[in-house]
């Protein structure tokens, strides 16, 4: 252009062949203005292959004009690229109506352009995008477990500190009673060898929500992996001391007297647990089922005849009801049966279900035949 080439021949040295091009006093805006077929023109007459000076200062009008119009030339793809990308997210974008925080609810149609937002990103496989619209879209879904895991699954891959500092937020701030995430914080930290920060973990969520079972077995399993058997046991121990609710209590119960039976190897300490128990509440039929079973089930290669005769003798003089203790007799019939040792002792027995048990037995089984054919429609 022409105020170009005054610029430079003002400060540039001449080359040989150049004449002195005086620039106007006063240009105006629409006087120097070149066309662009002019700019063309120019590109098209300057040959590239000649070498290029050592400094910029040094270029000839022609040339810079070149350099430009290559510019632009290699520039073009990336232009249509960003245009390309910029009309594929025009739709999600428009579809974001509330991009900040609010405690209500967004819409159904919102989640899902946001799911459908960060699927498309995430498929691009261009992580530094992805991380910024994972975060754009926690400003306005922080109370949305959904969104976390997914983001967590996605950093997962890529960097384990910084999914711990994504768990830590999730957990801490906005989702304090949602035990899932914190369960599934805790299994990642063990996983890696941060004892302390899993235990942290579960501690948090089991005083938001005290009570919860999965948590608590949880928080037991951790001790039990990482050596501490009997602060597990403790644990579980708790959970039957603050639990409300027999249901609740009984599983608990039984839950106890496994882990003191499988993980602790103490047969005695769960003996003697149940048997504190069973006089507790005598007219619990669970608990005696469950007295028999550690007995039958205690790892020697041959039940102790003697004192599970003397259970089921127990149980015959407890307070349950005639049916219950009837149901025991015919079981006590049957273990003698496959491991009595003494012939007078399954003599005894039968005799003893025979003249006291066998009736009721006969009765039950009798209401209940009655009771299925009232149900048999008439032909």
């Amino acid at each position: 252009s022409s105020d170009l080439s005054s610029g430079i021949n003002a400060e540039w040295p001449l080359r040989p062949g150049e004449d002195v091009v005086e620039a106007p006093e006063d240009p105006k805006e629409e006087e120097i203005t070149e066309p662009v077929e002019q700019m063309t023109e120019d590109f098209n007459k300057v040959d590239m292959e000649e070498p290029l000076p050592d400094s910029p200062e040094a270029l000839t009008a022609k040339q810079e004009a070149a350099i430009r119009e290559q510019m632009l030339l290699d520039m073009a793809p990336i232009h249509e690229r960003i245009l390309a990308e910029i009309e594929e997210v025009t739709a999600f974008e428009d579809g974001i109506k509330r991009p900040y925080f609010h405690v209500k609810e967004l819409e159904r149609a919102q989640l899902k352009n946001w799911k459908n937002y960060l699927n498309l990103v995430i498929e691009k496989k261009d992580t530094p995008r992805t991380i910024i619209l994972f975060e754009r879209c926690l400003i306005a879904c922080a109370f949305y477990e959904g969104f976390w895991i997914k983001y967590i699954n996605f950093m997962n891959a890529i960097d384990k500190e910084e999914t711990s500092k994504i768990y830590r937020r999730a957990c801490m701030v906005h989702l304090v009673k949602k035990p899932y995430i914190h369960l599934s914080w805790a299994a990642f930290e063990e996983e890696r060898g941060n004892l302390e920060i899993a235990r942290e973990a579960l501690d948090h969520i089991d005083k938001g929500m005290p009570g919860l079972i999965a948590v608590i077995l949880r928080r037991a399993g951790l001790e039990r992996r990482s050596g501490n058997v009997e602060q597990g046991g403790d644990i579980m121990k708790l959970a039957i001391e603050n639990c409300r609710g027999r249901e609740t209590r009984d599983f608990w119960i039984m839950k106890y007297v496994t882990y003191l039976q499988c993980s602790c190897k103490d047969v005695d300490a769960a003996r003697n647990f149940l048997q504190e128990q069973i006089e507790r509440n005598q007219r619990h039929k669970r608990l005696y089922a469950r007295l028999l079973d550690l007995e039958l089930n205690c790892g020697a290669t041959q039940p102790d005849s003697a004192a599970i005769v003397a259970i089921f003798n127990k149980i015959l003089t407890s307070g349950l009801s005639v049916e219950e203790k009837a149901g025991f007799s015919h079981r006590r019939l049957t273990f003698l049966e496959e491991f009595g040792d003494d012939v007078s002792a399954i003599i005894a027995a039968y005799d003893d279900h025979n003249k006291n048990w066998k009736t009721i037995l006969d009765e039950k089984k009798e209401k209940s035949t009655d009771c299925d054919s009232a149900l048999i429609p008439l032909l």
